[in-house]
């Protein structure tokens, strides 16, 4: 019996500490970006680097995590990751296009929010019904919500 409550125990440890170490390894939400968001990626490596990165900082961002003193940089290179998806729409009727295009940090929300709500739908584990059926009506109009909620929460209305 106390054999198998050391075991368990050192089993928690383990899962505890390899937990911290793989998300220590993201950086904290003051350290500024590993690249400069004007200049273009050179290798398909270091695109994958900052794909990786992007997601990471999208998620931080989401949280409310990140500092203020690089949230202009982290903005940038999430648009940018945004241009290096194609695959990812984001979709606006005129009447929204104007409203947003007014308003430099709404349509920012928006182009974040889509971000959000696309890996929302691309995740491996439990995925959104529109990351399934993307074509399916009741699919589309819970992405709408999800996506005028997720603005909602970053701080404005769409």
């Amino acid at each position: 019996m106390r054999e198998r409550v050391r075991l368990v125990i050192l089993a928690l440890t383990t899962g505890v500490g390899l937990t911290l170490a793989f998300s220590a390894q993201g950086g904290g939400p003051c350290d500024a970006p590993p690249y400069d968001p004007l200049v273009p990626v050179a290798t398909q490596e270091d695109a994958r680097a900052m794909d990786r990165w992007a997601r990471r900082a999208l998620r931080r961002d989401f949280k409310g995590r990140t500092c203020p003193a690089v949230q202009e940089a982290v903005d940038v290179l999430l648009v940018r990751w945004l241009q290096a998806h194609p695959d990812i729409h984001v979709e606006f009727n005129g009447t929204e296009a104007d409203i947003l295009l007014g308003d430099g940090d709404a349509f920012l929300r928006r182009l974040k929010a889509e971000a959000w709500a696309e890996r929302k739908g691309r995740r491996t584990w439990f995925p959104k019904r529109w990351g399934r059926k993307p074509d399916e009506g009741r699919a589309q109009v819970e992405r709408k919500a999800f996506v005028r909620e997720t603005m909602d929460r970053w701080g404005g209305e769409n």
